[in-house]
């Protein structure tokens, strides 16, 4: 103690300065105690977005089945469903056509 008075840290300093300390750290533990609620709320709100985005495809997979010759009932919950063919269905007809004209030939 006496060494530190030389610096103006008498005993009545000394223990406001350890109030101060013990009021950041009891600062300090909250916090930490925030963060980690924080990142329980993240995991148990990613949890449950999972849960629902699995849920919701379960969902489509059903009504798309269900609503199969229905597009305009298929568009109003959101699916969006092709009116024409795809390039890829295009030229499946048109590769079957062309191998049937070479099987007569």
């Amino acid at each position: 103690m006496t060494a530190l008075a030389d610096f103006g840290y008498d005993a009545d300093r000394l223990a406001a300065e350890c109030a101060k300390i013990e009021t950041y750290d009891q600062a300090n533990q909250t916090q930490e105690m925030a963060k980690g609620s924080a990142q329980q709320a993240t995991q148990d709100q990613d949890a449950a977005l999972a849960a629902l985005s699995d849920r919701v495809a379960q969902y489509l997979k059903i009504a798309k089945v269900a609503l199969r010759g229905k597009k305009q009932l298929l568009e109003k919950i959101g699916v969006t469903a092709r009116t024409s063919q795809t390039l890829a269905q295009r030229a499946v007809s048109q590769k079957a056509a062309a191998t049937r004209a070479a099987k007569k030939a």
